[in-house]
């Protein structure tokens, strides 16, 4: 860098140089002819001479000392011009430059900031909970391992049992096997065999597809609750079932969700106050929003509470277990 500016500033020093010296040298030529016209003119008004011939002299030396004069006159115009429009183009060039180097220093920075933000980014997640204000929801964030755990994508044998029915949709199922069997046994004998087990594999295919449509989210945790409110209601005559069980859940972030469930004698010992857990699901790592599965699981009554078995509930057991030990030993360290 500072060797190409000690050049640029060498350059024009040495261009006006050269004019400078060519002017100097034109100029002594010019007082060099005036001082001989000069002398010979003082010659002829010495005596030397008529005086026709000594007034002819001085007239020639005044012509020639005008004509010199106003040729110096006119070179010292010429430098004088020449010297500005040289100072304009170096102006012009040296602005330009200075444009350009803005212009790169702009882009330069621009550039910075996209760095200096990209760097800022996990920080300003980090401060999100801070940024949304309110309380965040006592959610503890599953691993890929436990989400697999709780919310399998194979049929468990809840699921399984849910899916197969009472024995007259087993009865149904089996018939429709069969009869799918004998009429694809000609017609497409690839067929046969899946249609002859059909009644079996059924509820595998019902559950695996159920099961896809809660495991859409990134994100799975384990939401700690307690029982806001719970009513048996009863729905003789409006519904296929006599009596519906309504229960809300939340904590202290305001999160509330609400189920509804044919009522069950084992559902008499859940009360106000009661802890619960759930398997909520989000795409925002901090759950501030989350889509709650709809089956609760009440540790300390092992009671489980939903129309459908979601959870693969020894699954659910070992990881409630495991991540309860967890935070106890972290609050026995706090303490100690």
């Amino acid at each position: 860098m500072s060797a190409s500016v000690d050049a640029r500033a060498r350059a024009p020093t040495t261009r006006w140089t050269s004019r400078a010296t060519t002017r100097a040298a034109t100029n002594g030529a010019a007082r060099a002819r005036r001082r001989s016209r000069e002398g010979i003119a003082r010659a002829f008004n010495s005596g030397g001479g008529s005086t026709t011939r000594r007034g002819r002299a001085l007239r020639v030396a005044r012509r020639g000392a005008d004509a010199d004069d106003a040729m110096m006159d006119d070179d010292d115009d010429d430098d004088a011009s020449a010297s500005a429009s040289g100072r304009a183009a170096e102006d012009a060039r040296w602005l330009d430059e200075d444009e350009a180097r803005r212009a790169r220093g702009a882009t330069a920075s621009a550039s910075t900031r996209q760095r200096r933000a990209a760097r800022r980014e996990p920080r300003e997640r980090r401060n999100e909970r801070r940024d949304r204000g309110g309380a965040r929801p006592n959610v503890l964030v599953l691993t890929q391992r436990d989400y697999e755990r709780v919310l399998p994508i194979a049929a468990t044998g809840e699921q399984y049992g849910y899916f197969w029915g009472d024995n007259d949709t087993a009865f149904q199922r089996v018939g429709l096997s069969l009869l799918t069997t004998v009429l694809t046994a000609n017609a497409a004998p690839a067929l046969a065999v899946p249609a002859s087990t059909f009644f079996l594999w059924a509820p595998v295919a019902l559950a695996a597809r159920r099961n896809s449509k809660v495991r859409s989210a990134k994100y799975a945790g384990l939401w700690r609750a307690r029982v806001i409110s719970v009513e048996p209601v009863e729905t003789r005559g409006t519904s296929s079932v006599d009596w519906m069980f309504n229960l809300v859940v939340g904590d202290r972030s305001g999160a509330r969700v609400p189920l509804k469930v044919p009522l069950k004698a084992e559902y008499a010992d859940i009360n106000v106050g009661d802890d619960v857990e759930l398997i909520v699901t989000s795409d925002d790592p901090y759950f501030y929003t989350f889509q709650a599965v709809r089956e609760a699981y009440f540790p300390f009554l092992n009671v489980w509470v939903g129309e459908y078995p979601f959870l693969d509930r020894r699954g659910m057991v070992s990881v409630s277990d495991r991540l309860a030990g967890e935070e106890e030993a972290r609050r026995a360290r706090a303490r100690g």
